[in-house]
């Protein structure tokens, strides 16, 4: 009766439904793991008026020497290990700028 029982149980017609319990469980757990939202005063205020804007030329430089858009995979690639050390100097000066950005007045 046992055997029976189990046989059952885990029969092929029934692993349909236990693996889409599965899928279920597995898919909703992360929405329900994430924290809520949380909207920090700093990020909700903005200046319409400011005029400041970031200048990107730089790293259009950059990415004119070094962007690869022709890839037979369609995905754009970098060519990280061709940056001369000049041009390394570069991106470190322009990230260096970028970090004197104000972004609250954006």
């Amino acid at each position: 009766m046992v055997e029976t029982i189990s046989h059952q149980i885990f029969s092929l017609k029934s692993w349909p439904v236990i693996g889409l319990f599965i899928i279920m469980a597995l898919g909703l757990s992360p929405a329900n793991a994430a924290p809520s939202p949380d909207l920090w005063p700093r990020w909700q205020t903005s200046v319409a008026d400011d005029t400041q804007v970031v200048d990107y030329s730089l790293w259009n430089t950059l990415l004119a020497k070094y962007l690869v858009t022709d890839h037979p995979s369609g995905i754009n690639r970098f060519r990280y290990a061709g940056v001369s050390p000049a041009d390394r100097q570069s991106l470190d000066e322009f990230l260096g700028y970028l970090q004197q950005v104000k972004v609250s007045s954006l």
